[in-house]
């Protein structure tokens, strides 16, 4: 009998990836709930929109949870591979979230604007309170996305969490 196949670690991160930024390019000019379009509103300007504060709950929770992997990055250099990875990962939903931000320019490196809980003494005791929040951040985001009005921002959202689901399972998944 064949042996299934098994994805590597870093096929389902490139995946992830891919869906995440496939999710944040993916748009459409429904009308909102003025009967305006997202093209309608002059560049640079921001109405305030039943969703900012979804975003702006995703993008303090990302940047809570990458203090908190860098915290445990600087503590356990040991769990480097992993939490470079995790470190990544927020990078990225960070830089995605602030594309449309006014104001904010997004960077390669966003500085993390929060101070991380205590990190464990314990690398097995850091890690796996690093994976329990991501959990709640995955569980977080896809409450987030059933109650997005946009259809592209819910979309977006739901494509992080899968993510985080997905970098969940494969660092769950190493031994």
């Amino acid at each position: 009998m064949p042996s299934p196949l098994r994805a590597s670690r870093r096929a389902v991160l490139a995946g992830a990836g891919v869906a995440v930024l496939a999710g944040g390019l993916t748009g459409c000019d429904l009308p909102g709930p003025s009967g305006t379009t997202s093209s309608d509103a002059p560049p640079g300007t921001s109405a305030d929109h039943p969703d900012d504060d979804l975003v702006s709950g995703a993008v303090a929770d990302s940047e809570e949870l990458l203090a908190l992997t860098l915290a445990v990055a600087a503590a356990h250099p040991a769990l480097g591979g992993t939490t470079e990875a995790w470190a990544e990962c927020h990078r990225s939903h960070l830089q995605v979230l602030r594309v449309d931000s006014p104001g904010e320019t997004p960077s390669a490196t966003p500085a993390p604007s929060v101070s991380p809980p205590g990190v464990p003494t314990s690398p097995g005791r850091a890690l796996r309170q690093l994976l329990s929040r991501e959990r709640a951040h995955a569980a977080t985001l896809a409450a987030a996305a059933a109650t997005a009005e946009s259809g592209a921002l819910a979309r977006l959202l739901a494509s992080m969490s899968a993510g985080v689901q997905m970098h969940l399972a494969a660092t769950e998944a190493r031994p």
